[in-house]
């Protein structure tokens, strides 16, 4: 009885509906505003902003609105600066469901190692793939490296604004 009981339910569910076929995911690119709590898509040939962080790296903050997927899922993100080796790098990430907007992923910290002074103003074509199970989708973006921070690094990780006038002051002309 336990045998025929078993056979019953392996042949039940072998009947089951499969899952539905997994739809296209679309991917838009953005960055973040106001630290992780804003989004704000980038613009075809617009600026980027490049970060500075610790131990002399560069990131650039990015941000993926996508349709077709929510919760973790896959992000493969691909720079390609002109003039310089691509760079790619992948991790999980989260799609949060924000009103009015969609869903939107965490921050996906790019990091760069090139020297600052020869990234900026340098077009650079960002490509985003999102994998949630058999889904996937691609967006990509030009864009232009900028530094609009006026801050200056003190070192230890401080750091100050200029003193107006100054070469690093952005309203000096």
């Amino acid at each position: 009885r336990g045998l025929l009981g078993a056979a019953v339910v392996l042949l039940v569910a072998g009947c089951a509906a499969p899952p539905p076929a997994a739809g296209p995911i679309t991917v838009q690119i953005g960055t973040t505003t106001m630290g992780d709590a804003g989004f704000q898509l980038l613009s075809e040939a617009g600026p980027c902003e490049l970060l500075a962080g610790y131990q002399g790296l560069l990131f650039l903050p990015l941000r993926y609105l996508a349709t077709g997927a929510s919760g973790r899922v896959f992000v493969t993100a691909r720079v390609e600066i002109e003039g310089e080796v691509p760079t790619e790098q992948g991790r999980t990430i989260v799609l949060n469901e924000e009103p009015g907007v969609g869903f939107v992923s965490e921050t996906h910290i790019v990091l760069l190692d090139q020297p600052i002074a020869t990234l900026i103003g340098k077009s650079a074509v960002i490509t985003a793939t999102i994998t949630a199970g058999a889904a996937s989708g691609t967006g990509s973006i030009r864009v232009v490296l900028r530094d609009d921070d006026p801050c200056i690094d003190q070192g230890g990780g401080t750091c100050a604004l200029p003193e107006a006038g100054t070469a690093d002051d952005p309203d000096a002309g």
